[in-house]
């Protein structure tokens, strides 16, 4: 064999050795993010449960083809059952929900109360709301996933500016309505993301504005009032409350 055909030969080897390694490389890339446990957004090419360049569940230059799917009822009792580990016994259980009592029950004295207010008090008068269906939802975060990032003080206070914010926008343009819902809370999550304030009680604002002909008599109060008020004595009541040691908040980002 001639020089030349020795170098076509060993050229011809090594564009062999290539092209398995990268059908290798497909393939176990398809197959560890369709084993991705959780949503991934915008993650790129190999994002959740999307595998290699090729979309879901596809790897690109393996002999294989299509990669299945992880399936299975375990597989998605793993992924999406409860989350693994024991149960609190019910001695810890009983200081959180004690402690969301007592935040509630705060909320509603003030509730009583706020008729009585300087400056608020006629507009209470007139129907404007003081309890808030955001209220619970915040209650749940903080006492069931208290080093969730939601529960941090800046997501409480930018989120919920964010969220009264939008609703304030969207009904002032488009009027209540299904369309000012739907604008506002796209608004929220583009906002919440950018700001790495993600807060699901801020989302609540939009629609109590919406759907509330009282909470619109606040106007530009509802950017902190009783939102954001009520959310401040609740975080408060809840680090007063919390084990010495416990976090405000996961190390995570929104």
């Amino acid at each position: 064999m001639g020089p030349r055909a020795g170098a076509g030969a060993r050229r011809a080897r090594g564009a062999g050795g290539a092209g398995r390694a990268r059908g290798a490389r497909g393939a176990a890339g398809g197959a560890a993010g369709g084993a991705g446990r959780g949503l991934a957004w915008g993650r790129g090419r190999g994002g959740a449960g999307g595998g290699g360049r090729g979309g879901p569940f596809r790897a690109r230059g393996g002999r294989g083809g299509a990669c299945p799917p992880p399936g299975g009822p375990a597989a998605l009792w793993a992924a999406e059952g409860p989350a693994p580990g024991p149960a609190p016994p019910l001695g810890a259980a009983l200081r959180p929900a004690a402690g969301a009592a007592l935040g509630l029950a705060l909320l509603a004295a003030l509730n009583r109360a706020a008729p009585a207010l300087p400056l608020v008090g006629p507009l209470h008068r007139a129907g404007a709301p003081f309890l808030l269906a955001s209220f619970a939802t915040l209650t749940g975060l903080l006492y069931c996933l208290p080093e969730s990032p939601a529960c941090r003080l800046w997501n409480i206070v930018v989120g919920h500016v964010v969220g009264a914010a939008s609703g304030l926008l969207w009904v002032g343009a488009l009027g209540p309505g299904p369309p000012a819902a739907c604008a506002g809370l796209a608004t929220c999550v583009a906002l919440m993301l950018a700001t790495r304030s993600a807060h699901p009680p801020g989302f609540a604002l939009v629609l109590i504005l919406c759907q509330s002909p009282g909470a619109r008599l606040l106007g530009g109060l509802w950017l902190l009032y009783p939102g954001l008020a009520g959310a401040l004595l609740l975080w408060g009541v809840a680090r007063l409350l919390a084990p010495r040691g416990a976090g405000g908040g996961g190390r995570g980002g929104a």
